[in-house]
Order: C-alpha cells, then structure tokens, then sequence
C-alpha cells in the first residue's frame, strides 16, 4: 500500500507494524476500523481538531473539516488553548499549520442550532486568521491558497458560506 505521508510517518508506522508482529496493511486496516464510522457525533471535533494539532506538529499541514461552525464549538479548547497558543507559548519553537474547514450561516434548512455565524469570535483569538469568501466562485482559490497560508504557522479558519 502507497501512503501520501512524510517518510518519517511512514518509518513509525512501519516500525509499529513490525513491533505487533503485522504487516503495514493490517496495521492501517487496524487504525481505519476505529475511525468513527459515517454519521459520526459532533462531540468527535474535539478528537478530531487534536489529531490535526498532532499532525501539524508532526510535519503535516491537516484540514480539518467541521460540519457546521456550532461544532467547532465542541473543539473551541484545542482550538483556542493549544493550536492557536502553541507558536508563541513555545517560543517560536512548535509550528501548528492547521485548517479549519467550515459551514457558516443560515439557509440550509438545518435549523436555528445550526445556523449560527461565529467566526467574527475565532477572529478575535490571536493565532487565528478567519478567511471567508464572499462567494462560491472564490472557493477553489481560497482553498488552494490555505495550505500555504498555515505553512507559516497560522491556524486557519475557512468558515464558507451556504451557497460557497
């Protein structure tokens, strides 16, 4: 199996591999079956924004999808307390390149608890950029240039639009 990851990620997997006495396979085909499966709980964006601090800090640069802006609520810690402080509560010294990839606004008929606006609050954190198009046209560029805005070790969050 081809992984699309660094070569240090790919020794550590196969050094847990070899250390289980399992092939790469079977260890990813492990890894996979506990991933929530589809329809996962909301309450899994904590886990999920934490995994991509990891990767971030691992050498990866994630997005992180959140359905809706009111879930990213649910990781409001990891993202607020550690990926948005971590650059300057190191010293400058761990890097957190990370995407946060969302759903804002009314008009998708998800009902009142679903249809908040809140990046305006993400933007008041330091460490956080708020990046937003002003239309569907604008996404694939918006989202080609994430990766090389959190290259520089923003946390960012793409809150789009119902139509975007």
């Amino acid at each position: 199996m081809t992984l699309d990851l660094p070569a240090e990620a790919q020794a550590r997997l196969q050094a847990e591999a070899t250390r289980r006495g399992i092939t790469l396979d079977q260890l990813i085909a492990e890894l996979a079956h506990q991933l929530p499966a589809e329809g996962e709980h909301p309450k899994h964006r904590l886990g999920f924004v934490g995994i991509g601090i990891g990767a971030a800090l691992n050498g990866l640069r994630p997005i992180i999808e959140v359905m809706t802006v009111n879930f990213s609520l649910l990781a409001l810690d990891q993202i607020v307390n550690n990926a948005a402080t971590m650059l300057h509560m190191s010293g400058g010294q761990f890097n957190v390149p990370l995407v946060i990839r969302t759903t804002t606004g009314a008009g998708r008929q998800l009902a009142a608890q679903h249809s908040h606006s809140l990046e305006g609050w993400f933007a008041h954190i330091p460490g956080i950029r708020v990046v937003t198009p002003s239309g569907s046209e604008l996404t694939n560029t918006v989202i080609t240039n994430l990766r090389e805005r959190s290259r520089w070790g923003e946390i960012v969050v793409y809150a789009s639009g119902v139509g975007a």
